[in-house]
Formats: structure tokens, C-alpha cells, sequence
């Protein structure tokens, strides 16, 4: 779908920063032309603006965009369904997806994809839904400006898309993708290159922040590069004041963040998928992600290793670029969908039933 093209642009609005990567393919690599950050207005209003604006002054050379549709403006989920006609699947889904939001059926758009058809000849759904309000204001703002906007992807689709180019895994065991940002953290599992569940946790950089800035009397600035600075200290054996009253600080945030992980591992996984075991490793991305002593404390709590992902693994990155890598994976990801083909592709502009 995307051969055509030799650069694209994966843009990644954040509920904190927006990232926008630009990518070069040639017939041997793909190269990093050029990584950008802005503050993401909280302001939803002033948001329309501030893309235009961004992209910009941002001196970028193609003119063709990839989005992201953040995990939270949509609802997910995997279905098994009888061999039927297009017709009959469709209207199967539509009654799934009145259970999934709580909207009249005019307001809702959704589309799916088949994975693979398994042994049982059922075969594997992927619905997504979403509201034809929210897609529109997208599509509306997509078509201002000298931009052209090839596709709307999900968030989670480009993280696993990068993470494949990147590592192009082989084992066909379950894979835990933890995308930890701003605000929230994003679970989503992988097993053989299809994205099989993905769940939200309202947990993310922010909330460490916060409570180290209350716990200490910090302002937000202050926080933030204490956090950056010491890290996950709980079981690191720091004695020091300072660490102790983080220790304490952060322990009922990092509590919660492993009960709600370990749910979306094995209960919440179950539930979607008796069939299938419990992912066999963790790999952490997003721009929270890198914190001091994260991955061995999320190892030591869930015994599952974990790792860290470089989206930029695989690509080539001019010296200055690409620094904090896991900050970038979704917009890599993004970009990486507009030059090559993946297993599992979405395309909310023109995949949607009307």
C-alpha cells in the first residue's frame, strides 16, 4: 500500500509532548531524517492550530503524514467468529460494538480486520470502534494546511510495528508491550506478529512526578529532575534520606501499576484468551520508560524479564538525533507504516463503515 513512497512522517500527539519522526527509505535502509518535540496544549481547542504550526516550522521535507489515534479514543477487541459471508460478519460486529460504546449505532464508526483463520476455521477478528464525531474533527483537521494525510493508524498498531521492523521477533510465545507515558500506561499483547489485547492503566510519568513533588514540597520542575535523577528507588538498597521518602512516595503508585499489569498479563488476558499462556517477557517503551532501575523493578515484581525497546534499532540515526529513544517508538512506528507493510493494518480514513 505504502511502496510509493520513499518518506514519511509519523506524527504522535501525546497527552504531554507531541513527536513527529521523519523517515527515508532507499533500497537498503531506512534513515532518521529528522526528530521533533513540541508541548502538546492542553487546551483541546488551540490543538488545530498548534499542528499547523508545528509541522511547519518543523522543515520537513515530506509532505505525507501517518497519525496516531491514541488508544483512548477508541475501543478494541479480539473476536473468534464462524466461517460467514462479509454481510453476516458485519452485522455480527455491529452488534459487538453497541456492547463496546455507549452511543446510538449513527454516532459509532468501526472497522476490523481478519487476522488469520485458525485450526477450528473460526477466524480471528480485530474490531476497533470509535465515534463518528471524534474521527471527523481528525479527518476535518487532517485536511487543512499543505499536508497531504494518508492514513490514520492506532497507537498501539504503530508500537508494534516498530517494535517488529526493529526486532523482528521469532519466538511465537506472547510478547507484553508496556508503552509507559505521560498519564497513562498502554499494555498491549503480541503473539505472532497480531496484536491479541490492549488495556489502558491511568498510571504514567506524571503521576510519579506529582507525588514526588508533594512528598518533598517540590515544584513540578523540581520533581521532574529528581525523578529523572534517582529513579525507581524502591528495593535498590538507597539509604540516603532523599531516597527513603521517595521510597515511600512512590510505593502505593508503583503497587497499583503491578496490580494493574498483572491483571492485564493473566486475568484480563484469560478471560479474551483461555488458550494462550502469559507473555513470556516485557518489553518497556515511551518516554517514561527509561526511568533509573525501572526494568529491574518490574522484573523483580512480575518475574517476568523485561526490556528495554529502541525503536532506532534497526534504523540509521544522524549523530544529534534519536536521543531518549523509547520517547519516539509510537511516531517510528507511525512513519514505518507509511513506507512498508506490516501483518495487522489500519487505515481509519478509508477502512471505516459508514
Amino acid at each position: 500500500m505504502a511502496s510509493d513512497l520513499s518518506t514519511a512522517l509519523g506524527l504522535d500527539i501525546g497527552s504531554r509532548y507531541t513527536k513527529l519522526v521523519e523517515l527515508k527509505k532507499s533500497s537498503k535502509k531506512i534513515e532518521l531524517v529528522r526528530s521533533v518535540m513540541a508541548e502538546t496544549p492542553q487546551q483541546s481547542e488551540e490543538i488545530p492550530a498548534f499542528i499547523r504550526q508545528f509541522l511547519q516550522r518543523s522543515q520537513i521535507s515530506s509532505s505525507t503524514v501517518v497519525w496516531g489515534l491514541p488508544k483512548s479514543h477508541m475501543a478494541l477487541k479480539y473476536l473468534q467468529l464462524a466461517p460467514s459471508e462479509p454481510e453476516q460478519i458485519r452485522k455480527v460486529l455491529e452488534s459487538e460494538v453497541q456492547k463496546l460504546l455507549p452511543f446510538p449505532p449513527k454516532d459509532i464508526t468501526f472497522c476490523y480486520h481478519l487476522q488469520k483463520k485458525l485450526l477450528n476455521k473460526k477466524a480471528q477478528i480485530l474490531l476497533v470502534a470509535l465515534r463518528k464525531d471524534l474521527l471527523d474533527q481528525y479527518a476535518s483537521l487532517l485536511r487543512q494546511g499543505e499536508f497531504e494525510t494518508r492514513i490514520i493508524e492506532l497507537s498501539p498498531l504503530a508500537q508494534i510495528d516498530g517494535y517488529l521492523y526493529s526486532y523482528n521477533p521469532a519466538s511465537k510465545d506472547p510478547i507484553a508491550l508496556m508503552d509507559i507515558g505521560a498519564t497513562t500506561t498502554t499494555i498491549t499483547i503480541l503473539k505472532e506478529e497480531l496484536l491479541r489485547f490492549s488495556r489502558d492503566i491511568p498510571i504514567g510519568g506524571d503521576t510519579i512526578t506529582a507525588a514526588i513533588k508533594d512528598k518533598l514540597d517540590l515544584d513540578w520542575q523540581e520533581a521532574t529532575e529528581m525523578k529523572e535523577r534517582i529513579g525507581v528507588v524502591l528495593g535498590s538498597g538507597e539509604t540516603d534520606e532523599t531516597s527513603v521518602e521517595i521510597s515511600y512516595a512512590l510505593e502505593p503508585i508503583l503497587d497499583q501499576l503491578i496490580i494493574e499489569t498483572e491483571r492485564s498479563l493473566k486475568i484480563s488476558y484469560y478471560i479474551d484468551h483461555p488458550d494462550l499462556i502469559t507473555p513470556q517477557v516485557l518489553v518497556l517503551t515511551g518516554g517514561s520508560s527509561h526511568l533509573k532501575n525501572l526494568d529491574k523493578y518490574l522484573e523483580k515484581r512480575l518475574n517476568v524479564p523485561a526490556t528495554r525497546a529502541n525503536p532506532f534499532h534497526r534504523i540509521e540515526v544522524p549523530e544529534g538525533q534519536g536521543e531518549n529513544a523509547a520517547t519516539w517508538g509510537i511516531a517510528v512506528g507511525l512513519a514505518l507504516r507509511g513506507l512498508l507493510e506490516f501483518p495487522i493494518t489500519f487505515n481509519l480514513l478509508s477502512d471505516r463503515e459508514k
